[in-house]
């Protein structure tokens, strides 16, 4: 069974590698819609860079990697507010629950759920018209709804090796748009509001030597999406990721020390490849973190730090990454979570 596993993964781990050779000649750049899904919610993970992929352990894995919700013993929580650009705010909430811990051991695995939802504020709406070859602005405020929901599985088929999967349903509405009907000789209001169900899944693999992982995740599967006459696809993206503690090499294996170097290579549905790269430095309850993501416009140097504390059962966790944006300066995550 286990040499089943392993081929499987080198098999699509080796299709994965290959298809950016092949994408080389065609780049579509910005042909994505929905670009709120797309966005790390999670304060570890951005302060790695964005190199969780393979480490990436609690109900937060939710939003990145499914497979390591799989991790989850008994009960997870995970609370994110990411303070995003353009005064955009995007709240995340995620929630694991291992089977057993509910008596549904014979079934086995992690069940999740997850709400990401975005608050892009009030904005300023004007459209233009032919007759006065001009545009006109609205008084009252205009805003974009976006929100997804989800519910998630994933289990452990050997000590080594675990996948996941998440389905959601996502809405973005756009508010409508005013369109001129000749036979009416009017203008109607039609609507831009789109609700697709989306997947993601993802694996995770153990290698044996020392604590080496690999990983592979597939995110924002959905059909293709228009808006009145344009169409475009999710933001798909897929990620291989390896990742390792290189103080394993020195210290024993109950080590209160540990610095884990992640590597993510992302082939995103519109943009050429990318690379994540991060450095996580723990030492007993603290957290040290930086990262760096290549091929970005803007984002680049990321850094954050984790605090853990245990009061009698139950583990608190705080999290907080800041992450350079170019023009746009800065940006700011915190995470706060818990499990028992």
């Amino acid at each position: 069974m286990k040499r089943v596993i392993l081929r499987t993964f080198v098999f699509l781990l080796a299709i994965a590698l290959t298809i950016p050779c092949f994408s080389q000649g065609y780049k579509k750049l910005g042909t994505a819609g929905m670009k709120f899904l797309d966005i790390d919610p999670s304060a570890r993970s951005t302060a790695m860079g964005g190199a969780l992929n393979s480490i990436c352990n609690d109900a937060s894995s939710i939003f990145l990697n499914p497979a390591g919700m799989s991790f989850v013993s008994s009960f997870d929580f995970s609370f994110s507010y990411n303070s995003w650009i353009a005064d955009i705010k995007q709240y995340a909430i995620g929630g694991a629950v291992n089977l057993e811990t509910i008596g549904f051991g014979q079934i086995g695995g992690v069940i999740g759920i997850s709400l990401l939802y975005t608050d892009n504020g009030n904005m300023i709406r004007t459209e233009y018209l032919s007759s006065f070859r001009d545009y006109v602005q609205y008084e009252e405020p205009y805003t974009i709804e976006e929100w997804a929901i989800g519910i998630a599985y994933a289990k452990q088929l050997t000590d080594r090796f675990s996948f996941g999967g998440h389905v959601r349903y996502a809405v973005q509405d756009l508010g409508d748009t005013p369109v001129w009907k000749a036979i009416e000789d009017d203008t109607v209001a039609v609507g831009n509001k789109l609700s697709p169900i989306i997947l993601d899944f993802g694996t995770i693999y153990n290698t044996g030597f020392k604590d080496l992982r690999l990983s592979m995740a597939f995110r924002n599967f959905s059909q293709e999406l228009i808006y009145v006459r344009d169409k475009f696809e999710l933001p798909i993206t897929m990620r291989i990721g390896i990742a390792m503690d290189v103080l394993s090499f020195f210290m024993p294996e109950n080590s209160s020390q540990s610095l884990t170097v992640a590597l993510d290579a992302l082939h995103p549905r519109d943009y050429t490849e990318r690379i994540h790269l991060g450095f996580e430095y723990s030492y007993k309850n603290l957290a040290l973190r930086a990262g760096y993501k290549f091929n970005y416009n803007e984002e680049n140097f990321c850094a954050g730090f984790g605090l853990n504390q245990s009061i009698e059962n139950t583990n608190l966790k705080l999290d907080y990454a800041y992450t350079s944006f170019g023009v746009f300066e800065s940006v700011h995550r915190f995470s706060f979570g818990f499990s028992f």
